[in-house]
């Protein structure tokens, strides 16, 4: 795609320090505030009804570990992020049951079959190439993954190029890709076998939320 990792890089190590704040943005504000916790829940209920005595969780994009601890509560966890800051910011916290590595998603640092479950929510949209994230994980995941994006159209993509390309200076989260349910199936069917898209619906109007469900092949 040719976009300026540097630059977005920088961009979520300066979010850990400056979360988003802008004056448009309160809505989406808000909707954290309010609303995200419906697809939390959800996700945390369908990781717990799958779970094992034992299995390890690999939490891809844990940020400052603010859905990771209540994952911790089901069972052992690793978090994955990029940004040093969020996770410097997550173990603060020193969760007795959670394990944190700095690492992109072009080089994920897990070995074959070393975890059991994947949560990857609120990540494959800002993966630059979301199919090599998933081609790896389906390596190291030992029974399935749980993925949570948005539900398009999504407005903070085409932003995101334009912050990128020096065209505009409002940072919008970093949004690379937006999904329907059927690219978001086709896509994970490559890798898993997917067992069933999932739209989360929010009290906020348009605003919705895929979650898919994918067993090791």
């Amino acid at each position: 795609m040719g976009i300026d990792r540097k630059k977005l890089y920088e961009a979520y190590e300066s979010e850990a320090e400056h979360p988003l704040g802008h004056a448009w943005l309160e809505v989406e504000q808000g909707i954290i505030g309010q609303d995200h916790h419906v697809r939390w829940f959800f996700i945390q209920y369908l990781l717990g009804i799958r779970l094992q005595p034992k299995d390890l969780i690999l939490d891809l994009g844990c940020w400052n570990a603010g859905q990771t601890v209540k994952y911790a509560q089901l069972s052992d966890v690793v978090g994955i992020d990029i940004s040093y800051g969020k996770l410097k910011q997550a173990q603060a916290g020193r969760h007795p049951h959670i394990r944190y590595i700095q690492a992109d998603w072009d080089n994920l640092p897990l070995k074959q079959g070393s975890v059991d479950w994947c949560i990857w929510d609120e990540g494959i949209e800002h993966a630059e190439d979301p199919a090599k994230v998933l081609v790896q994980l389906s390596i190291m995941i030992r029974k399935g993954i749980i993925v949570g994006t948005p539900l398009g159209p999504d407005a903070a993509v085409p932003l995101t190029y334009k912050y990128l390309k020096g065209e505009i200076q409002l940072w919008t989260g970093g949004h690379l890709h937006e999904f329907t349910e059927e690219k978001l199936r086709q896509l994970m069917e490559k890798y898993f076998k997917v067992e069933t898209v999932h739209t989360v619906k929010h009290s906020f109007p348009g605003y919705q939320w895929l979650v898919g469900i994918g067993e090791v092949k």
